[in-house]
């Protein structure tokens, strides 16, 4: 989690009081629509839009990634994960 997203974060769940996980929710809400808008204005003019891509793939991966860390798949991944590694 980078700086930038930790200060929204923390700006978001003390002004409006929201829990943490809807706090995190809508901050990769806000970054996937930010990129997606870049990543739109590139195809429109005709640019390179493989960093956008590559960028708004990593973001969408972690957010579903950090929404499904309670889930029973995840769990059984990461404990044969740190079994495997700890």
């Amino acid at each position: 989690m980078n700086i930038n997203l930790a200060i929204r974060a923390l700006d978001i769940r003390g002004f409006f009081s929201f829990a943490l996980f809807w706090v995190l929710a809508i901050t990769d809400v806000i970054d996937i629509v930010i990129i997606s808008v870049l990543l739109g204005y590139d195809f429109y003019k005709k640019k390179n839009p493989t960093p956008y891509l590559v960028i708004l793939a990593l973001l969408v991966a972690s957010a579903i990634i950090r929404q499904l860390r309670l889930s029973t798949v995840w769990q059984a991944f990461a404990g044969k994960w740190a079994a495997l590694f700890y």
